[in-house]
């Protein structure tokens, strides 16, 4: 099974996690984007990859041409898919791939499948 989700494109760490005093919490902004996510995926919520080892693959679309770190959305993107129960928890993930695209599309797709030992 492999699962395909577009989602839109992910704040940045920076802007999905806040922090008050020694209290972190998610931003209205990561709060949003976690909806947004949930929604998509709700077709694939507890799947028979719920609890498998994982490979996840991310082509990430930027909305433009500024220069952007690409890791800098991975935390939040696999936080939203873990929210969404896509899987239990994000270190089943076991090879991760990014890889940025030219189009500004704003977006970013993501293919989820088994991992398998060899």
């Amino acid at each position: 099974m492999v699962i395909t989700l577009t989602l839109p494109w992910p704040p940045s760490v920076n802007h999905y996690f806040g922090q008050k005093g020694n209290k972190t919490f998610i931003t209205p902004a990561g709060l949003a984007f976690r909806k947004a996510v949930y929604i998509v995926s709700l077709p694939y919520q507890k799947t028979e990859l719920y609890d498998k080892k994982l490979n996840l693959f991310i082509s990430a679309y930027p909305p433009d041409n500024r220069v952007r770190d690409l890791d800098n959305i991975i935390k939040s993107l696999q936080d939203a898919l873990q929210y969404s129960l896509i899987y239990k928890n994000d270190f089943q993930i076991n090879d991760l791939h990014v890889r940025r695209m030219k189009d500004n599309k704003g977006c970013v797709i993501v293919e989820i499948d088994e991992f398998l030992d060899e």
